[in-house]
């Protein structure tokens, strides 16, 4: 089991995330390609899609999360609210099926929801 801090682990969130740089291009006309093109490709439409909400007493770590479970991005999210978070949170953190056992749906969701958002803030802050 890798921690959620590890290297690795945060290689196959950005693994994950790199995944919907089709989408992206299809969807948004954006030309993304590294992984800081992507993410701050999903920070913008994060940010354009909720720029109107009023609830600005929620961090926006919060407000990302709640975006997310609107099944934002077509892909990205549709997979672990509508599938399995445990099963895609087993995978990126090379867990057993016992160690797995420890989440419930609602948790992996929250989890993999906090580490994507995690990893779209930093890789949206390098190379600029």
């Amino acid at each position: 089991m890798l921690k959620t801090n590890s290297k690795q682990a945060r290689e196959n969130i950005r693994e994950y995330i790199r995944s919907e740089a089709e989408y992206i291009r299809d969807n948004y006309d954006l030309n993304v390609n590294t992984d800081a093109e992507i993410a701050r490709a999903i920070q913008d439409i994060f940010r354009d899609e909720t720029a109107g909400d009023h609830r600005r007493n929620m961090s926006e770590a919060a407000r990302f999360e709640d975006w997310a479970q609107g099944l934002a991005l077509g892909g990205m999210f549709l997979y672990y609210y509508n599938v399995s978070a445990v099963d895609l949170l087993g995978d990126i953190l090379q867990e057993t099926e016992t160690e797995r056992s420890k989440y419930s749906e609602e948790q992996a969701e929250k989890l993999l929801t906090r580490l994507i958002y995690a990893e779209i803030d930093r890789a949206a802050r390098e190379e600029g």
